[in-house]
């Protein structure tokens, strides 16, 4: 009797884990999002991305794609833009107003000073939504030059 009240138990935590994992996740296919931000050291200068997601489930999470634009030198006048792929993990315990990720992307990028070059860059990216649609956004890596960037984040 207790190995089958045990296996009952064991049996609704799992489903229940199953359902909210399916329901916390902030970021899953179909999602499109748009975000605009300020960069956050010497390069502060403005930023703006979208992105779109492409799979369900892949492994620990899900795979976005996009491109983003930005202007991070105010005294350089440089601007880039390029393509960025993000996966966006799905860990179990996660809040549902959390997204976690990590990208690459190809940049390129014109100075006032320089011609157009290209160059690979990666990105960390934290976003926490207050409401399904609006959230705010933290980037860490070598996107545009800037260190690091915060923004505004919109579901549409």
């Amino acid at each position: 009797m207790r190995k089958f009240f045990a296996i009952v138990v064991l049996g609704a935590i799992l489903s229940f884990a199953s359902v909210h994992e399916t329901k916390a996740q902030a970021f899953n296919k179909g999602t499109f999002l748009i975000e605009a931000g300020l960069g956050l050291n010497s390069f502060s200068g403005l930023y703006a991305a979208a992105e779109y997601g492409v799979t369900d489930k892949l492994g620990i999470g899900r795979i976005g794609v996009g491109a983003s634009v930005g202007f991070p030198g105010f005294f350089s006048g440089g601007a880039y833009f390029g393509p960025e792929a993000y996966y966006h993990f799905d860990f179990a315990g996660l809040p549902k107003q959390l997204d976690l990720a990590a990208g690459l992307g190809l940049y390129f990028w014109t100075g006032y000073y320089s011609s157009l070059y290209t160059y690979v860059g990666f990105n960390a990216v934290g976003r926490w939504y207050f409401t399904d649609k609006i959230g705010v956004a933290l980037h860490l890596g070598n996107t545009g030059g800037a260190g690091a960037a915060l923004g505004v984040v919109f579901k549409l």
